[in-house]
């Protein structure tokens, strides 16, 4: 166990998806990016390879508990980020076809995601928009997501210089 509590992986040890990954404390015995003077990229490189499993998991669950595949969930996302759009400005957000965006919207308004609305302004356009049901299961993929970013980057240094001082 470490310092703080959390277990850390040795050499062979099996590491579970569902816990926090831990840095431990530079100079400690088991930080062994400092003792091989590995530098911070590498240090990504190596919290990544960590991670990995906890991500492929994070989209396994939504996969089988919301049927979101990663195209749609681009589609989900930037529909969260923007709000109710016309159908060509979000395949040109989420950077598909108008055909793609098609199906991807089709198959999400199947599954209870999004609705289209007619544009007032313009009957030949349609707005898209997500349902409560998405606003809601979508902020628990995100906070998936939110956690798995947090443990990447906690224990890395940062710089509070990003230029060296002459």
């Amino acid at each position: 166990m470490s310092s703080a509590g959390s277990p850390v992986a040795g050499a062979g040890s099996p590491v579970d998806p569902s816990e926090p990954v831990e840095i431990p404390p530079p100079g400690t015995r088991a930080d062994l990016s400092a003792a091989l003077d590995v530098e911070t990229a590498g240090r990504v490189m190596g919290r990544l390879f960590a991670l990995a499993p906890r991500l492929v998991e994070i989209l396994d669950l939504g996969a089988r508990q919301y049927g979101m595949s990663y195209a749609r969930g681009r589609v989900v996302a930037a529909l969260q980020a923007s709000g109710p759009v016309l159908m060509r400005k979000l395949s040109q957000d989420v950077g598909v076809t108008p055909r793609t965006i098609t199906g991807l919207v089709d198959a999400l308004e199947a599954d209870g995601w999004v609705e289209r609305r007619a544009d007032p302004g313009d009957r030949r356009a349609t707005i898209v928009a997500l349902t409560p049901y998405a606003e809601t299961a979508f902020q628990q993929l995100l906070e998936g997501y939110r956690g798995l970013a947090r443990d990447l980057v906690s224990g890395i240094p940062r710089r509070t210089n990003s230029a060296p001082s002459a």
